[in-house]
């Protein structure tokens, strides 16, 4: 099951207070076993913090986007160590080359894995990263403006790579017995760490850049 909490404002940036009654009531009210938050800041919240600390007490694992300066180190929440936090990684040729997000290759040739993956050049980077995922060139909904009716876009970020590694994750925990039989404590939200670094596959790049890597969706 999915739930979503909206804390940005149309046009506005999000309140810290509304970001942890989010946290709070996806966790103790809808019993969410993960949580993405595509948001961040360079200066941590303790409100934030403590919201995060009191859902991995009850068994709900926060997924969060590194930001997208293209600098170390990675901004809040993911860098606090009770997140996964997500680098945006791209693949080679999947962007058309006149498009925008075909300018998201990196300079460095030490951001270059194997099979065509790369470190996206506006991902924030650091030893606090967990894993990677998909965020150059993803295809999705987008609201609706323009005249256009429920219109799709193409959009880059570590926004776009936080969910996906997330919905990666909860596909392999729905098919964990073991793991849905856990009770909704700490331990359940160690578990779901564990498995989150089981499923991620080593795409070539430092830990740095991609944690323990992509997971995969098996």
């Amino acid at each position: 099951e999915l739930y979503t909490a909206r804390v940005f404002p149309p046009g506005m940036g999000a309140n810290q207070g509304d970001i942890a009654n989010a946290i709070d009531h996806l966790s103790s009210v809808n019993r969410c076993d993960l949580v993405n938050l595509s948001l961040g800041s360079s200066q941590g919240s303790e409100i934030e913090h403590d919201a995060i600390v009191d859902a991995l007490e009850r068994g709900t694992l926060c997924v969060c986007a590194t930001a997208n300066d293209g600098v170390e180190p990675v901004n809040y929440p993911a860098k606090f160590d009770e997140t996964l936090a997500i680098s945006a990684i791209g693949l080679n040729g999947w962007a058309p080359d006149d498009s925008i997000s075909a300018l998201n290759y990196p300079q460095l040739p030490g951001k270059y894995g194997v099979d065509g993956y790369f470190l996206a050049s506006f991902s924030n980077f650091g030893y606090a990263v967990t894993g990677a995922g998909g965020g150059v060139g993803i295809i999705s909904t987008v609201p609706e403006r323009f005249g256009f009716r429920a219109p799709y876009a193409v959009m880059d970020g570590t926004s776009m790579a936080s969910p996906a590694a997330c919905g990666a994750l909860a596909g392999n925990l729905s098919r964990r017995a073991n793991y849905l039989a856990m009770p909704r404590d700490i331990t359940r939200a160690q578990k779901a760490r564990a498995i989150f670094r089981e499923c991620a596959k080593d795409i070539g790049l430092d830990e740095k850049y991609q944690g323990r890597g992509a997971p995969q969706a098996k």
